[in-house]
């Protein structure tokens, strides 16, 4: 396998070179988990996934019904999910992020005291299925006398949706609601240690392999010797493939001959990147710095076969959407048409008008 293949394999798993789904829901579920910090943009990640064009309204339907469900499972960073994954992923991967973050939580003053009151607070206010805005949520602490200042109110949130708590629920207009885990969610996989451990390492394998130990512990936010852990763990389930001195991981079969020369047009922070510690394998050394940036934001991209080729941003007018392209390469004329078919297919996901100027 060389580095052009393995690129096409993992388009292939995160299914960009294919759509074996129908669903946003099943998307997220063979996804594992989905980066979600830019919300818009990881509807249309869902969406590029399905196997028929489904519109943004679709996949928000999908999270305002809980059939995904939007919270903090890894690194810190808000993530899609299915439902019946998120306790265990929380109970599995929150003790290394919250010892991660106890340095912070001192300098805001929040101890141990304040988020018992805290979560006394939510858990009141959002009982009986009752669906708070961040507003509403930073009100009633204060109320309670808790002060949200500075980045106080976030952080006590956060620290609730790390515990499990709380969860993001419906929008209400613009606006993104929280409501309670547990009236929000029911049922769920019960897995504990080892046994969610494998169920991680299989689902993140499968989904975006080929990997390397350092891709998992990243991607998880869990340590090194976790990732090999949980690779050991799968043991024959995994095929191992060794790239410039380098172990990669991944399961099944693929034919590489069957890809088709498809133009993507991607989200920010979608999984082909932020799926992964090592990015070089579709992100070529000189257009790293233009397409994530020192502040840690990653751009929206356009991907030719196996590799990043340029980036691209959007304009929303009333009916339509304008849309501005910037390529690394000159595209050959059929790649055009490509990008052009792709760029009337994000008009039709958002019900727009699509217009560019190539």
């Amino acid at each position: 396998m060389k580095h052009k293949e393995l690129s096409l394999l993992r388009l292939h798993n995160q299914c960009l070179g294919r759509q074996p789904f129908t669903l946003p829901e099943e998307v997220v579920r063979w996804m594992g988990a989905m980066q979600a910090q830019d919300y818009l943009g990881v509807l249309w990640a869902v969406a590029l996934r399905t196997g028929k064009e489904i519109t943004e309204a679709d996949v928000e339907k999908a999270i305002g019904e809980g059939k995904i469900v939007r919270t903090w499972p890894m690194r810190g960073t808000l993530h899609l999910l299915a439902p019946e994954d998120v306790k265990w992923m929380l109970e599995l991967l929150t003790p290394r992020i919250l010892k991660s973050a106890a340095g912070r939580h001192r300098d805001l003053e929040l101890d141990k005291e304040i988020f018992m009151k805290s979560g006394n607070v939510f858990e009141k206010a959002l009982s009986g299925e009752k669906h708070l805005t961040r507003d509403e949520m930073y009100t009633a602490l204060e109320r309670s006398g808790i002060s949200t200042e500075g980045q106080r109110g976030y952080h006590i949130l956060w620290y609730w949706g790390q515990n499990g708590l709380i969860c993001w629920g419906p929008r209400q207009g613009k606006q993104h609601t929280f409501v309670l885990l547990d009236e929000w969610v029911s049922g769920g996989k019960d897995l504990t240690g080892d046994e969610a451990l494998d169920e991680l390492t299989r689902r993140y394998v499968r989904s975006h392999g080929p990997i390397t130990e350092r891709d998992f512990a990243y991607w998880a936010g869990t340590t090194l010797t976790d990732a090999r852990k949980g690779l050991e763990i799968l043991g024959k389930e995994v095929e191992k493939v060794e790239i410039d001195g380098q172990n990669y991981f991944f399961t099944g079969d693929f034919d590489y001959k069957k890809v088709k020369g498809t133009v993507h047009l991607l989200p920010p922070f979608d999984e082909i990147l932020t799926g992964y510690k090592d990015r070089s394998a579709v992100l070529k050394s000189q257009s790293t710095q233009s397409i994530i940036l020192r502040n840690g934001i990653i751009k929206s991209i356009i991907v030719d076969r196996e590799a990043v080729v340029g980036s691209w941003k959007r304009k929303l007018k009333k009916d339509k959407v304008e849309m501005e392209f910037e390529f690394f390469e000159e595209l050959s004329t059929t790649k055009r048409v490509k990008l052009e078919r792709m760029g009337r297919k994000y008009g039709r996901f958002l019900g727009r008008v699509a217009e560019w100027n190539l």
